[in-house]
């Protein structure tokens, strides 16, 4: 087994044991009220995880098995990304000839920079991104999973304060 094969079990186990835990612990959260009710919310959040499973570990899992396939293909796309930042940046270097104020010039800087090495900055610039997709999908998650809590709360609440109502029939 190679090296990014057990990396992507390892990954797999602890996914695995993270939506068991979870799953555990919904189900034995007394706040979230009846059985019924805990276990809604369980299936909600293994399907949150799920979902942000997919967004992340699917591109990466592409991008790893490109690299380990074809390892040339990867850098001629790299290096067809770097051309279209070069273009990019001189397009936007054109708007910024003469810059006047501190952010201006700080973009023209920035973009002269590029312009003349965009194999440095463009790897910087997709590692960037990456981050920034990475960030946004947990971010995401953890927002989704902030609001499945909150309304098996509630909805508990609800259910442990009605349970002993009578009504006049």
């Amino acid at each position: 087994m190679n090296g990014l094969a057990k990396v992507a079990v390892a990954g797999l186990g602890l996914g695995a044991t993270s939506v068991g835990y979870r799953t555990v612990t919904t189900l034995a959260d007394n706040k979230k009220g009846s059985l019924t009710n805990r276990a809604d919310c369980a299936a909600e959040k293994i399907k949150n995880d799920a979902n942000a499973t997919l967004k992340l570990a699917v591109p990466a899992g592409v991008v790893a098995g490109v690299a380990a396939a074809k390892p040339g293909l990867l850098t001629k796309m790299g290096q067809a990304g770097v051309k279209y930042l070069r273009k990019g940046a001189t397009a936007l270097g054109k708007l910024f000839k003469n810059p006047t104020n501190a952010v201006t010039k700080a973009i023209a800087n920035a973009l002269n920079a590029i312009k003349r090495a965009p194999k440095k900055y463009g790897k910087i610039g997709l590692t960037i991104a990456a981050a920034a997709y990475v960030l946004s999908a947990i971010t995401k998650h953890a927002r989704n999973d902030g609001k499945i809590d909150q309304k098996y709360n509630d909805t508990g609440a609800i259910e442990n304060a009605t349970k002993n109502l009578v009504l006049n029939a």
